[in-house]
């Protein structure tokens, strides 16, 4: 369902999609990420594989937390924004964390998961 919101329903928008498969559980690595990633195709997506953590590091930082990793987070930046030598805070994000620094009021799951992302993207895409 994500793959419908971002990729599908967006196809016809000025956006690019960055996926980035961390390894977070047992039986993640190379592999499973490149099988993982033949669900999301298409010419405005770029994915890449981070077994070390480092983006989820980064990105978690972003958000407010240290000592901690963001995975299962959908963020949304605004056009031409730059990662220099932080990454910026996003325009809006969701996440599926049970984590305690994740902030509550971006968790979704499930179908309410897909209808905050296409709120995002819509309020973004449509502004």
């Amino acid at each position: 369902m994500v793959h419908k919101v971002l990729i599908e329903e967006s196809a016809h928008t000025d956006i690019e999609i960055i996926i980035v498969w961390i390894d977070m559980r047992a039986g993640d690595n190379e592999e499973t990420a490149i099988h993982a990633s033949k669900i999301f195709q298409g010419d405005q997506i770029l994915q890449f594989h981070d077994p070390n953590k480092l983006v989820g590091k980064i990105i978690a930082e972003s958000l407010g937390a240290s000592n901690a990793f963001a995975w299962d987070t959908y963020l949304f930046y605004d056009k031409g924004n730059e990662w220099k030598e932080r990454a910026p805070a996003p325009l809006d994000w969701a996440h599926q964390l049970d984590d305690l620094w994740a902030d509550t009021n971006h968790f979704a799951w499930d179908d309410e998961l897909i209808v905050r992302l296409r709120k995002i993207a819509n309020n973004l895409t449509n502004n």
